[in-house]
């Protein structure tokens, strides 16, 4: 309903207020609820993807999910295509990046499926497939050159 809302304290009221009336919309939509498989996971869907984000919010939500229209401490996986570089950086080790073939996929084998093979990033820092260099410690050695001048 309308009437309820009360100005906030600050900015960071007014996005915990948004996130929770984003979820109440969600939870008031009429979903039939044809599986428990994404049952414990909460998706967040970022940018442009294939299919759309709209598609992937039913398909999670359908199955037992939840969805999150900005990533929280509560938001399992980040569903997307690529993600930009400011938004890797705020990326947690523990986050996991995934493309949406993963949720597709996932629900045409009617089975959750290991999020490996659909990783966007290994972990926070290295893109999937992206091999790490490892560079062992170089030897320094330092050298001094003197010069002489006669005069």
């Amino acid at each position: 309903g309308g009437g309820e809302y009360e100005a906030p304290d600050g900015f960071g009221d007014y996005m915990r207020d948004k996130r929770r009336k984003l979820q109440q919309q969600y939870a008031d939509e009429v979903v039939t609820r044809s599986s428990t498989l994404f049952a414990g996971v909460e998706c967040h869907v970022n940018g442009l993807t294939q299919p759309p984000a709209e598609e992937l919010r039913k398909l999670v939500v359908r199955h037992g999910g939840a969805y999150s229209q900005y990533p929280g401490r509560t938001t399992t996986h980040i569903v997307c295509t690529n993600l930009p570089h400011a938004k890797q950086r705020l990326l947690r080790a523990t986050d996991v990046v995934v493309r949406p073939e993963w949720v597709v996929h996932s629900v045409r084998e009617r089975r959750l499926l290991d999020v490996e093979p659909y990783r966007l990033y290994r972990d926070a820092t290295t893109p999937a497939g992206q091999q790490r260099l490892a560079f062992a410690a170089a030897a320094t050695t330092t050298t001094t050159t003197t010069t002489t001048t006669t005069t």
